[in-house]
């Protein structure tokens, strides 16, 4: 059957839009969950470093410490989630700014042989990414 034989069911446009709607709606209450688990850690986080400097003395040098660390924790975190989910070792390098594999490498904690069957998995998506 071609498209233009196909005819439509008379209810088909309303349910359409009635699941475009609840898909949207969920979309929405989904995003406003996420900020609101995000708001409350943050907050957390800034009370529990507050705390620590007014009982521990912790001052800038902590802090600075600190941010460091954690943006390096997000770093490896994120080179290691885009190595597992892509398997596109060359986007994940362009990505973190490296300039080569092997730094890659070490922030997605991924070893040679994950690497090589990460680039056969890509080289075994091509000819579907072609068509």
């Amino acid at each position: 059957m071609t498209d233009s034989l196909f005819q439509v069911p008379p209810q088909y446009e309303s349910f359409l839009q009635e699941l475009t709607e609840r898909i949207r709606s969920a979309q929405v209450r989904a995003a406003l969950s996420v900020n609101r688990e995000l708001i409350q850690l943050y907050w957390s986080i800034g009370r529990n470093i507050l705390n620590r400097q007014n009982n521990e003395g912790w001052g800038a040098k902590v802090i600075d410490r600190l941010s460091d660390d954690l943006s390096s924790c997000a770093r490896h975190r994120f080179s290691t989630d885009a190595m597992e989910g892509t398997g596109n070792v060359m986007a994940v390098m362009d990505a973190m700014g490296h300039q080569s594999v092997h730094t890659t490498r070490i922030y997605s904690h991924s070893n040679v042989r994950q690497i090589r069957e990460a680039i056969e998995r890509r080289h075994q998506q091509l000819p579907a990414m072609l068509q």
